[in-house]
């Protein structure tokens, strides 16, 4: 399975909606910091510039209850399927102000191969392919684009596959996260 899987309407115009807004909220009150690279959170403006806050599954916001809902079933199908024994999940709400990027990459970290699944679901209220921001996935030496477009869920596996974030010209909003599988 080295798949990318692309799942419109993930969630509903109006989540999207509460979601977008409360990004925007925990934004303006500074709750998001410059995201990092690797286990040490390294910052490097030549490789990632987007801004991120980590969410805590036990201090959930309405908003993020919804959400923290849908993705417990989107992993209980995961793992009906296709056997994947993930256990856990971690995520953060990203925001791509315009001129941010994320180059190439695979969401893995060198010693530690707890993540077994991306995924990216996007909160951006009528987007436009020229506001940029597309993930791009590399495959077979083949790169798709995929539109970051309110409700849209992408996920693949997070060792497989290498991606990255074009340059956004518009703010760009998303929840990331990692399905995990349990530490021994």
């Amino acid at each position: 399975m080295e798949e990318v899987f692309v799942t419109r309407n993930f969630l509903s115009p109006h989540e999207v909606s509460v979601l977008s807004r409360e990004v925007d909220d925990f934004y303006r009150l500074g709750f998001f910091k410059r995201a990092g690279i690797g286990k040490d959170a390294e910052l490097n403006d030549n490789i990632r510039t987007d801004e991120i806050m980590w969410l805590d599954a036990n201090r959930q916001t309405p908003a993020q209850e919804v959400l923290w809902k849908k993705i417990e079933i989107f992993k209980k199908t995961l793992n009906e399927r296709y056997y994947l024994g993930l256990w856990d999940f971690e995520g953060h709400y990203a925001v791509y102000s315009p001129g941010a990027f994320y180059k190439k990459h695979i969401d893995t970290f060198k010693f530690d191969d707890l993540r077994v699944m991306s995924f990216i679901i996007y909160l951006n209220g009528n987007w436009k392919s020229s506001d940029g921001g597309q993930l791009r996935v590399y495959k077979n030496g083949e790169c798709v684009d995929i539109e970051p477009r309110g409700g849209t869920l992408v996920s693949f596996l997070s060792h497989k596959l290498e991606h990255e974030v074009l340059v956004s010209k518009n703010t760009r909003k998303s929840f990331t996260g990692w399905f995990k599988k349990r530490s021994v």
